[in-house]
C-alpha cells in the first residue's frame, strides 16, 4: 500500500464513520420525537377517558334522580300519605338513596339533607319539592376513580332539563397538577436520557475516531518505515557492491584499496546499526528494554562515544563542539547508552544542512541530575511535533515534503533506553529552520 492509497483508505474509513454517527444521532432524535409524541398522546387518552367517565357519571346520576322522582310521586300521591306507613317507607327509601323530600306547605322533611340543595325536582305547585343531596354525585365520582369536582352555580330542576351535564364536572386542581407534573417529568426524563445518550454517542465517536486515526496514522508510519528502512539498507549494500566489484577488477592500487576498506567497514557498521535498531524496536513491543546497569562515569563514557563517532562525523563534514563537565557518576548500561548518543548525533547530522553541521554536545550537573544536551542548527521542529518525534515510526513532515530518509526508530529507541535508565528525554526548538535541542536527564549516583 502506497502513502496515497493509505490516505484514501483513511478518508473512506472516516466517511463511513461519520455516516454511522449521523445515522445513530438521527435514530436517537427520532426516538426522542416519538416519545414526546407518545407523551402528548397519553395526555389526550387521559382526557378522553375523563370525558367518558363524566358522561357515565352524569348518565347514572340523571337516571337515578329520575327514578327517585317517579317513586316519590307515587308515594306522595297515594291516599294514605303522609300516614305512618307511607312516611316510614319514604324516609327509608330516600335516606338510602341520599335524597331529601321537603313539603313546602307543611315544612316537613323526610330523610336527610337540606332544602338549600341546587339539585331539585318540583312535583307540583302545592304538594312538594324533591331535593337531591349533591354528596350522592361525589360518591359516584369516588366510585369511578375520583379526581372530579362538581360545580353548580344555579339550581337545576330536572323536570325541565337534565340535572347534571358534562360541563358541571371538571378535573380537580390536584388532578391537573398531577398530570402536568407527570408530563413534565417524562419530558425532563426524555431530554436528560437523550442528552446522556448523545454524550455517550459523541464520546464513543471520539474514541472510535481517535482509534481509527491512530490506526491509520500507524499504518501510514509503517509504510514510511518500510520505505525508509529499504532505502537505508539498500544504500550501504549498493556502495558495498560497488567497492567489491572495484576490488574484483584487480585494477585498484594499494592507496585506493586502503581508502575503500574503511568505507566498507563504515557501511557494515551502518548496516549493523540498522539491524540493531530494528531488532531493538521489536523487543520494545514485547517486554521493554532490559539493561545491565552499573555505576559509571558518564563524562568519560561520553567522550569515548564521541571519539568512536568521529569517522561518521568526518564523513559528513560535521563539527562537534564539546562542553563536558567533570566526573558524573550514573547507573547506566554502557552499550545501550552508546546507542543513545549515536542516535542523537546521527539525527543532528542528518537534519542539518551541509553548511550548518555544527553540533554542540553539553553535559552538566543540575542538582541531582546529569543533563546531556545535543543541539544542532538544522531544520528545527514545529511546537506540535516536539514530543511526537519520540513515537515509534514517527517522521517529521509528510512523505512529499520529507527530505531526510530514515526508519523512524532512532529517537523512539532513545526514549525507551533513557526511560529504562530511570531518566527522561524531551526536545525543544525555537521553530522551523532554527535548530533543535534534545535533552536527556539521568539521576546522579551520590
Amino acid at each position: 500500500m502506497t502513502p496515497g492509497s493509505a490516505k484514501n483508505s483513511s478518508r473512506h474509513s472516516l466517511i463511513i464513520f461519520i455516516g454511522l454517527i449521523i445515522f445513530c444521532l438521527g435514530q436517537l432524535t427520532w426516538w426522542i420525537i416519538f416519545q414526546l409524541g407518545q407523551n402528548d398522546r397519553l395526555l389526550e387518552v387521559r382526557r378522553q377517558l375523563q370525558r367518558q367517565r363524566i358522561e357515565l357519571i352524569t348518565t347514572i346520576a340523571n337516571n337515578h334522580f329520575r327514578n327517585m322522582v317517579e317513586r316519590v310521586k307515587r308515594a306522595v300521591m297515594s291516599e294514605d300519605f303522609p300516614d305512618d306507613t307511607a312516611y316510614t317507607f319514604l324516609t327509608r327509601d330516600l335516606a338510602g338513596g341520599a335524597y331529601l323530600l321537603h313539603n313546602p306547605t307543611t315544612g316537613k322533611g323526610v330523610a336527610g339533607g337540606s332544602p338549600e340543595s341546587k339539585l331539585l325536582a318540583r312535583l307540583d305547585d302545592d304538594l312538594s319539592v324533591v331535593y337531591f343531596d349533591p354528596r350522592y354525585v361525589d360518591s359516584l365520582v369516588e366510585a369511578h376513580g375520583g379526581g372530579l369536582v362538581l360545580r353548580l352555580d344555579d339550581p337545576r330542576d330536572g323536570v325541565a332539563e337534565p340535572w347534571l351535564t358534562a360541563d358541571m364536572l371538571t378535573a380537580s386542581p390536584g388532578t391537573l397538577e398531577k398530570w402536568e407534573s407527570e408530563s413534565n417529568r417524562r419530558i425532563k426524563m426524555l431530554i436528560s436520557e437523550g442528552g446522556f445518550f448523545v454524550l455517550i454517542i459523541l464520546f464513543g465517536a471520539f474514541l472510535i475516531y481517535r482509534t481509527i486515526q491512530r490506526s491509520e496514522e500507524l499504518k501510514f508510519r509503517q509504510q514510511g518505515f518500510i520505505q525508509g528502512v529499504t532505502h537505508e539498507f539498500r544504500a550501504p549494500l549498493t556502495s558495498l557492491r560497488l567497492y567489491i566489484e572495484a576490488l574484483q577488477t584487480g585494477n585498484v592500487g594499494k592507496q585506493k584499496t586502503d581508502e575503500l576498506f574503511p568505507k566498507m567497514l563504515d557501511d557494515c557498521d551502518r548496516l549493523d546499526g540498522l539491524i540493531d535498531n530494528v531488532l531493538e524496536a521489536g523487543h520494545q513491543g514485547k517486554s521493554g528494554h532490559v539493561l545491565k546497569l552499573s555505576p559509571t562515569d558518564l563524562a568519560a563514557d561520553l567522550n569515548e562515544y564521541l571519539d568512536a563517532l568521529q569517522p561518521l562525523i568526518d564523513r559528513h563534514s560535521a563539527k562537534i563542539r564539546r562542553e563536558i563537565a567533570g566526573e558524573l557518576t550514573v547507573r547506566a548500561d554502557y552499550q545501550a547508552f552508546g546507542r543513545v548518543v549515536r542516535a542523537l548525533v546521527d539525527n543532528a547530522i542528518h537534519y542539518s544542512p551541509a553548511d550548518r553541521r555544527q553540533i554542540d554536545v553539553r553535559l552538566i550537573r543540575d542538582q541531582g541530575d546529569a543533563v546531556l544536551t545535543v543541539t544542532d542548527q538544522g531544520a528545527g521542529l514545529p511546537a506540535a511535533e516536539q514530543q511526537k518525534i519520540f513515537e515509534r515510526f514517527y517522521r517529521v513532515g509528510d512523505s512529499e515534503t520529507r527530505r531526510v530518509r530514515g526508519t523512524g526508530l532512532g529517537l523512539f529507541l532513545v526514549r525507551e533506553i533513557v526511560e529504562a535508565h530511570g531518566g527522561e528525554v524531551f526536545a525543544s526548538s525555537p521553530g522551523p529552520n532554527r535548530g533543535t535541542t534534545i535533552t536527556v536527564k539521568l539521576p546522579v549516583v551520590t
